[in-house]
């Protein structure tokens, strides 16, 4: 199972890949691995490593994982790989031992584990430290059973002594030869160690693992001393670094900030929706942020009203919530509301509650384009118009299950479906428009938030943006019911799953994903990216990080549009 981790960046590329398995399939399970490797990637990501979590992997994902590792690790600062559960020594080489790893033979050993000196080369990777902690000299019942093969060393009681080159340095549990304890607690001595020292910051890599040491012989009454392997040289290195000196902060009445200003004098002017409020705002700020939305906006303003395009008045919804006015390009389009410019962090950090692991490493996400997005999921109004002007197949009738109105948002259409949708409109209007990427979706979903969910840090603010559904299929709400989010949109979350551009990638993180809001190219495009959750669905998945994949459509799963100038 692979999970992922990252909480804020730090001024250094510091990467992580922690590994924890103890779910052995032919020997007794380990209680503490995934624990300790758990407990390991929080304190790292709290300490700004872009951390990968893998729990009880076979060696298939342990593969996978180091080879996405590796390529994170080439030019990091640090990249440091933790790992907790068997290991094992043939021959004078140490293996890391997968779940479902037999260990029948010595012969076989190099076939079915990881090698100690393949890990070894992909945290060599990193510019200033390549760090491999081993809490995996454990008394491994495998190698007791174990054919031997003549005349050679066999299989040794602990680990092998290593010798690090260059920059890497590596970290036992305990001496070479011997057998550290998994531990009666939530965790080994050994990580326990490294958790406690792990929160002092200013301790300098080598007294990081001194003050290791004497803490786990301490706890184990000296039956148990770590060891570390390697050089390095006379650069201060750090996993938690000192304390920065704190400097004061200005007094509220000394800061301006020109982006606020800017902010609230163009959502003045969506608020009146008038030539003269665009006007007013061009003239200060030709060359804003919103500068391409005020000139839409303005264009159409001065358009023929026969034509059903234009400017579409400020509304109040059934929420009872006046919403900024939004602009339509045509009778049959849905109206659309112009989208800042801005930057956020897309993904969720260790600690936010009902993660799932496919959603970090939390990035940096630079949109610095203005676009439109639906005010609405797209309603089954909307879709069968264009059904009927095109000829085109109707898979919403589809679903049998429910019964779906005007105004509700249509649903079981598939992704192939919402293009051709999406291509008829611009042919229709001459305008682009598309599905929103994934990236664009979470954006406007947290519209300016970065709480776990967009209204605040706790499910039980949902109240005014969607409701809990406990079972009936009686279906989704009509759109526009609930109150809208700070970008004027409706129901981004909790009302139906909304197919993206994006196609599923196969390590199931965002390493590799792009940062600057456009579509991540490749993966399995026959699963498509959906976000938002459901008005049948667990309240959690109505976080703004949450993410799923679907390929057929079904009750739940809609879509909304994204129009780019």
């Amino acid at each position: 199972m692979l999970a992922s981790v990252h909480v804020w960046a730090a001024p250094q590329t510091r990467v992580a890949l922690v590994i924890g398995n103890g779910g052995y399939e032919h020997a007794p399970r380990l209680s503490n691995p995934v624990h300790d490797a758990t407990d390991i990637a929080a304190a790292l990501g709290a300490l700004g490593y872009s951390v990968q979590l893998v729990k009880d992997a076979r060696k298939a994902g342990m593969e996978a994982a180091l080879a996405q590792f590796a390529k994170v690790a080439k030019g990091a600062d640090q990249a440091l790989v933790y790992y907790s559960g068997h290991g094992i020594e043939v021959g004078g080489v140490n293996y890391l031992l997968p779940v479902e790893a037999r260990a029948e033979s010595e012969t076989t050993i190099p076939l079915e584990a990881v090698a100690l000196p393949t890990v070894m080369g992909v945290a060599a990777g990193a510019r200033q430290l390549g760090l491999v902690v081993l809490d995996a000299c454990r008394n491994n019942p495998l190698a007791n059973s174990m054919q031997r093969v003549d005349g050679s060393r066999g299989v040794a009681r602990g680990l092998a002594p290593v010798e690090p080159a260059g920059n890497v340095l590596v970290a036992y549990a305990t001496r070479d030869g011997r057998v550290a304890a998994d531990g009666t607690g939530r965790n080994s001595p050994y990580t326990a160690a490294i958790l406690e020292t792990l929160r002092e910051p200013g301790l300098e890599v080598g007294l990081f693992w001194r003050t290791v040491r004497d803490r786990v012989l301490s706890a184990t009454q000296a039956q148990q001393e770590p060891f570390t392997y390697g050089s390095l040289g006379a650069e201060r290195l750090y996993l938690n670094p000192p304390a920065a000196s704190p400097t004061p902060s200005p007094s509220p009445a000394s800061v301006y900030d020109p982006r606020a200003a800017e902010l609230a004098l163009w959502q003045g002017a969506q608020r009146l929706g008038t030539q003269d409020a665009y006007r007013d705002y061009l003239t200060k700020y030709p060359q804003g942020q919103f500068s391409t939305q005020a000139k839409l906006q303005l264009a159409a303003l001065g358009r023929p009203a026969a034509s059903g395009a234009g400017l579409v008045s400020p509304s109040t919804g059934a929420s009872g919530t006046t919403t900024p006015a939004g602009l339509r390009d045509c009778a049959e389009c849905p109206e659309m509301v112009a989208i800042p410019p801005g930057s956020f962090k897309m993904g969720s950090p260790s600690t936010e509650e009902n993660r799932q692991g496919w959603e970090g490493p939390v990035h940096q996400v630079h949109i610095r384009y203005a676009f439109s997005v639906s005010k609405y999921p797209i309603t089954y109004r909307e879709w069968e118009q264009f059904v009927k002007e095109s000829g085109h197949k109707d898979p919403s009738r589809e679903c049998i299950v429910i019964t779906q109105q005007d105004a509700n948002p249509v649903v079981c259409v598939h992704p192939p479906d919402a293009e051709d949708y999406a291509a008829w409109l611009s042919r229709k209007s001459g305008q682009h428009y598309r599905l929103l990427t994934e990236a664009e979706y979470e954006y406007v979903t947290r519209a300016g938030s970065q709480t776990a969910y967009p209204w605040g840090e706790a499910a039980d603010g949902m109240a005014l943006y969607t409701k809990e559904r406990r079972g009936g299929l009686d279906g989704p709400w009509r759109v526009g019911s609930f109150k809208p989010n700070a970008f004027g949109l409706y129901d981004t979350v909790g009302l139906v799953w909304s197919f993206t551009q994006d196609c599923q990638h196969m390590q199931l993180n965002y390493i590799g994903a792009p940062t600057d809001g456009s579509v991540w190219k490749g993966g399995d495009c026959y699963r498509r990216m959906v976000r938002g959750g459901s008005w049948q669905g667990n309240p959690s998945f109505l976080r703004s990080a949450t993410r799923g994949f679907d390929s057929i459509g079904s009750y739940e799963v809609g879509f909304r549009l994204a129009r780019t100038p």
